[in-house]
């Protein structure tokens, strides 16, 4: 249970962390995100 709460939490987290990063660098950060993986690279 503790690991779901974490995980959720965390994948929040990330999701917070994109949406900033895509008001605070718009399009560049976009063209960024486009080749790079959130969390585990060719998964996530």
């Amino acid at each position: 249970m503790v690991a779901l709460l974490l995980t959720v939490a965390y994948l929040w987290r990330i999701g917070a962390e994109e949406r900033l990063l895509l008001t605070a660098f718009g399009p560049a950060y976009a063209d960024y995100r486009v080749g790079t993986k959130r969390l585990i690279p060719f998964v996530y």
